[in-house]
């Protein structure tokens, strides 16, 4: 976790030091029974004990003045005549939404996001100790006055802060993505207070101190702007390169602005791409709401859906389909997937399963373009899907292999065709149809968004086209 990194730098000094002092004591153990108890006891262990209190104490001295240090040597660097650089158009991944059911309505349902003006943070009180800024004149945005304005930060005590963030990121859970939004969230408190380019800055202060590899740019009317360094690819969004790597302009900035001035250096302390993989299941307050399924027979008309969940997941950046791979829904839809699927699945074998599952998933939801029902493209959480009217055939991929990954053991593969997406699953028995082979293990091709098909078939435009192949990520 991001919040965590100045506590494992000080927790690796601290682990050093204290295998030091074991060795030291083991050392005057030895010696003292070679010599026979030379010491007294009692006064010799307390007499080492505040030796050892000292010289933990001198180490936090030094770990803190490291960490001021890099402050002003940072601050000094800011100061330096900053560099022009080109910003990059924003680029977007292959559309693969080829429909084959055509909807009639609309999605009902509309986007929205965690309150700026309240301490709710998608339904979670927030309860972290705002510090007081120092004051500070108007920031005018020069090279000079920016490194004023970081100094000015550096001053400010922001301990209690991070400590509470990172109370509400376990106890919410959060990924790299939810710690990146739980700080912006905090940063938008302060907006009373600050101008924003002010704000840009103090938000780039936060987020590299918190471990996350960020930068600000100047546009030629000296507008600030943040960039932001991410683990994956993400689409949409336009950046800057800046040696190997690319940051993304996250203000939103006129498509006219076409160089920006910033610099090359990174904070010098422990810091790396922002992530958004899902290692663990999101815990956020509980706002249900209903699955928008036509058919009220269906077997997950009734599941009730977060809407905090599904406010959260709206936020995601358009990012390659393989950050889906190992999202994990909430434990509460697990629950109640898992009263509805298991006594269908209960006795059935595993060739009937994919059977079952694979049907489950085409009577879910229609098919329908993610730009005909958000306006942009999208990929889906198993709770999106579920909630939904309209998922294109990433999403009726990502939910089957979900489907597939829980309740059984087979592997799954995603099949990648010109305009559509489909999977693949391990041969089993029970299974008579085609199949082809990848590293030595035979599969058969299940196609969720081709509604009515059966195991073993794909649409028939895409019959004799060889798709590309493509394993899932392995979990972190």
């Amino acid at each position: 976790m991001l919040f965590r990194v100045k506590k494992e730098a000080k927790c690796f000094i601290l682990f050093y030091v204290n295998e030091m002092v074991k060795r030291a004591r083991l050392l005057s153990l030895l010696l003292f029974l070679a010599v026979g108890g030379f010491f007294p006891t009692a006064a010799g262990a307390q007499g080492m004990q505040q030796v050892f209190d000292q010289f933990m104490q001198e180490i936090d001295e030094v770990f803190y003045s490291y960490l001021d240090s890099l402050d002003l040597v940072f601050a000094d660097y800011l100061e330096q005549e900053w560099e022009e650089f080109e910003v990059q158009e924003a680029v977007y991944p292959v559309s693969y939404a080829t429909g084959y059911v055509k909807a009639q309505t609309e999605v009902p349902y509309c986007q929205s996001y965690a309150d700026p003006s309240s301490t709710l943070f998608y339904g979670h009180r927030v309860e972290v100790p705002l510090v007081t800024l120092p004051h500070t004149r108007p920031l005018k945005t020069t090279e000079k006055e920016i490194a004023s304005f970081w100094r000015a930060l550096y001053t400010t005590d922001f301990t209690p802060f991070y400590a509470g963030c990172m109370r509400q990121v376990k106890e919410m859970q959060l990924n790299d993505w939810g710690e990146f939004l739980l700080l912006h969230h905090l940063v938008s408190l302060y907006e009373v207070k600050m101008l924003p380019d002010e704000r840009t800055l103090f938000t780039f202060y936060l987020l590299t101190h918190a471990g996350i590899k960020a930068k600000v740019c100047m546009t030629s009317d000296k507008k600030m702007l943040l960039l932001v360094s991410f683990a994956e690819n993400i689409y949409g969004y336009p950046f800057i390169q800046i040696e190997d790597e690319k940051y993304y302009v996250w203000t939103p900035a006129p498509t006219s602005v076409k160089k920006v001035f910033s610099f090359t250096e990174n904070y010098p302390g422990i810091i790396r791409p922002l992530s958004l993989l899902f290692t663990q299941p999101l815990r956020f307050a509980v706002t249900p709401v209903q699955p928008h399924i036509e058919d009220t027979r269906s077997l997950l008309a009734t599941i009730p859906i977060n809407k905090n969940l599904l406010d959260f997941y709206q936020t995601m950046p358009l990012c390659d389909l393989q950050v889906y791979h190992h999202l994990t829904p909430s434990l509460a839809f697990q629950e109640e997937m898992n009263k509805r699927l298991l006594p269908l699945l209960k006795n059935k074998s595993p060739y009937e399963r994919i059977e079952l599952l694979l049907e489950l998933t085409q009577q879910t939801t229609r098919h329908k373009k993610d730009e005909e029902v958000h306006g942009r493209e999208v990929y889906y959480s198993p709770e999106e899907f579920v909630f939904y009217p309209y998922a294109d055939c990433e999403d009726f991929c990502l939910f089957l292999y979900w489907l597939i990954k829980n309740y059984t053991r087979a592997d799954v593969l995603f099949l990648y065709y010109p305009q559509h997406i489909a999977l693949a699953v391990e041969k089993m028995e029970g299974y008579k149809g085609a199949t082809f082979q990848y590293e030595d293990k035979a599969y058969f091709i299940c196609d969720p968004s081709y509604i009515g098909s059966k195991p073993g078939t794909v649409v028939p435009a895409y019959k004799l086209i060889d798709p590309i192949v493509q394993a899932p990520v392995k979990k972190r």
